[in-house]
């Protein structure tokens, strides 16, 4: 039998706290412990990296700096992370434009609504990396905006798509759409009628989906709602998503 081709780009995540990899609890991150799984006993991001895209061949690899999400300090294990089997998309916290001088110019800046000061910086982020160099992730807990979103001149933390709305003005065209009130619980992504909105305003914009993804049926009913990329861990380390969803 041929194996079924995913409904869309699985991407694995790696989240880093304190130079090791964690499992993520619905963005309660006191409650973030070390990793383990099957795939690897090693907590140290570039072998969990090359363990879940080698489980996914998928060699896309996103990676949150949660040192420097949630306290301002960036870890230099997520900055100097480099393999060049892997395509890195990373998250470390960019509140400003020098945030983003931690990057290369090879690695995908993951500019998070949680973090970024406001619109201009994404303006301006977008002008020096260029709109392939920069994705936004409009960062929810329970489909509520999260970070300085005043800033956005949205009327309130429900205004998910106008956000979009502002930052494809700005030259933005990739976004994430991601719940961490989902992540690491089991009870699917709840993003879908979110990106379907955002989706049907936009097109022609890359978006990817994070948070809850439970197996197969959740990524294809995220692609049927407008996503073209899934951001996955929980499922990958539990085998529930590997190489082929079933035919």
């Amino acid at each position: 039998m041929t194996p079924t081709q995913p409904p869309c780009q699985i991407i694995p995540v790696l989240d880093i706290m304190g130079g090791r990899v964690v499992r993520a609890i619905g963005g309660r991150r006191g409650e973030y412990r070390p990793l383990t799984s099957p795939l690897t006993t090693s907590t140290d991001p570039e072998y969990v990296a090359v363990a879940m895209a080698s489980a996914t061949s998928s060699f896309t690899v996103y990676v949150a700096d949660l040192d420097a999400i949630i306290f301002g300090r960036p870890s230099s294990t997520v900055q100097e992370m480099e393999l060049g089997c892997i395509s890195w998309i990373k998250d470390v916290g960019i509140r400003s434009v020098a945030d983003a001088e931690r990057l290369d110019q090879w690695t995908t800046a993951v500019v998070g609504t949680e973090t970024v000061d406001g619109p201009g910086t994404v303006e301006e982020l977008v002008r020096r990396r260029g709109p392939q160099g920069v994705v936004l992730s409009v960062d929810l807990n329970g489909s509520r905006l999260l970070g300085n979103w005043r800033a956005w001149g949205v009327p309130d933390d429900s205004a998910a798509g106008q956000l979009v709305d502002v930052a494809c003005g700005l030259g933005v065209r990739a976004v994430i759409v991601l719940d961490l009130a989902h992540v690491g619980e089991g009870s699917g992504p709840g993003t879908e009628a979110t990106i379907e909105g955002i989706h049907r305003r936009h097109p022609e914009l890359g978006i990817a989906a994070g948070g809850g993804v439970r197996g197969w049926d959740d990524v294809r009913r995220l692609k049927e709602a407008g996503a073209s990329a899934v951001l996955v861990s929980s499922a990958i380390h539990d085998g529930t998503i590997g190489h082929y969803p079933p035919a």
